[in-house]
């Protein structure tokens, strides 16, 4: 186990998510099983393909760009934009004046979802592949663009991994220990074990984790549809059905996340009260079909042991719930799995805001069910298809939550868990 004087709090969290300005705004949808995502619209992209995504609204964008300094406003990128406004809500959240400590202290970072933009050569590029004999090849054209992506990777890299760092850094004058990675969640893990180190090893006195992303790229969306991962949404915004018979598919949308962490000496030097303790991180991937019914098992019974914890201390599970029928059924395979028999609840909170790249929405409903000792039931679950598992359906448990384990989940194999306590637990 840890030193107890290294342990490591979250003492602060902002959102900007689709339907929700805060975490509060999230609980409220959890509690109601009120789902967020709305009919898709786009000024740049016309598909009769997707039919209804978690965007973030107008006046919430016009709200996030606000919170952006104005000289960097033409600089960032709208999710970006979202991750400043979730980050200004969290340092709110955990009291806490950057002002008050040395830039060099203070630790940076960031994590981004998968979409990007393709460049002009690279888009030349295509057009020329794709005309042969004075005619357009559109065959050709769409495999350059929808498989190989026409992407330029420094532009790639340059836009994904650097705008919402560059942009945090000057809008929040940090000068301090920094990372900034892509890739969805694998993303938002490592910078959340970084920020853990960083603090750990005395690196930084406060770390701010940013994670944002949206789905709403036209190449990105076109591979989704490709990969019949989408839903067709003919139930609208209750379409997004997890761990369902009826699961067809999922809904996507983008987003905002933010952490404050501090270690417990430096919380309590600030009298601040603690949302949740980080009592491990863990993650694995599945290179192959072969061992993917136990990834969750491994995955968290390692965790859980590096942690000098068990299972039956954990008092409820935040699973990923992709809202597809082979997905789900990998997932509740895997949950059986790692329960044994053990009924532990299990809920999670993808019928909401539908699949956010990057965005950790099952830690904050990990951080909300801590705060309000409650485990919401799972929105748009009528028929279960896994009768081994206690699935939380119909209405909220309300019961003493004191540790909760977060799973989670991805397409290209990545998997991992994150346990959360009450600040309060021993």
């Amino acid at each position: 186990m840890a030193n107890v004087a290294t342990d490591i709090f979250i003492t602060g969290a902002g959102c900007l998510l689709p339907g929700c300005n805060n975490p509060a705004d999230l609980w409220q949808r959890l509690l109601e099983k009120n789902c967020a995502p709305v009919p898709y619209a786009s000024e740049d992209i016309s598909t009769r393909l997707i039919s209804w995504f978690g965007h973030i609204g107008q006046e919430q964008a016009a709200t996030a760009l606000a919170a952006v300094p104005f000289k960097l406003r033409r600089y960032a990128t709208p999710a970006s934009q979202w991750g400043i406004k979730a980050t200004v809500d969290a340092l709110a959240n955990a009291q806490l004046d950057l002002a008050s400590i040395a830039p060099e202290r203070i630790g940076l970072f960031t994590a981004q979802g998968d979409y990007s933009y393709p460049s002009l050569p690279s888009f030349t590029a295509g057009v020329s592949k794709a005309l042969e004999q004075n005619s357009l090849n559109l065959p050709a054209l769409t495999d350059e663009f929808l498989n190989h992506r026409g992407m330029d990777s420094f532009l790639s890299i340059k836009g994904l991994s650097n705008n919402s760092l560059a942009i945090a850094s000057l809008a929040f004058g940090t000068r301090g220990d920094c990372g900034a990675y892509v890739q969805n969640k694998s993303a938002t893990i490592a910078a959340l074990r970084s920020a853990v180190m960083s603090l750990r090893y005395g690196y930084s006195d406060v770390a701010l984790v940013i994670c944002t992303g949206t789905y709403n790229e036209a190449l990105t969306l076109a591979e989704l549809y490709q990969q019949h991962l989408l839903s067709p949404a003919k139930q609208g915004a209750a379409s997004q059905r997890p761990f369902d018979q009826q699961a067809d598919g999922s809904i996507f949308g983008e987003g905002a996340i933010a952490f404050i962490l501090e270690t417990r000496a430096h919380a309590q030097k600030r009298n601040v009260a603690a949302l949740a303790k980080i009592e491990g991180i863990g993650n694995k991937t599945a290179f192959s079909h072969a061992n993917e019914h136990n990834i969750y098992s491994d995955c968290a019974q390692k965790l859980l042991k590096k942690a000098g914890l068990d299972l039956d201390t954990v008092d409820a599970i935040v699973a990923t719930g992709a809202g597809g029928k082979k997905a789900d059924q990998q997932e509740i395979a895997q949950l059986e799995q790692l329960l044994n028999g053990k009924l532990i609840p299990v809920t999670c909170a993808s019928s909401i805001t539908g699949i956010l790249p990057a965005c950790p929405v099952d830690m904050l409903t990990a951080l909300q069910m801590l705060q309000h000792q409650k485990i919401p039931a799972i929105a748009n679950l009528t028929n279960p298809i896994g009768h081994q598992l206690q699935l939380v359906q119909k209405e909220s448990l309300t019961q003493p939550v004191q540790r909760v384990l977060t799973l989670n989940r991805c397409y290209t194999g990545f998997n991992s868990a994150v346990v959360l306590s009450s600040p309060s637990y021993q």
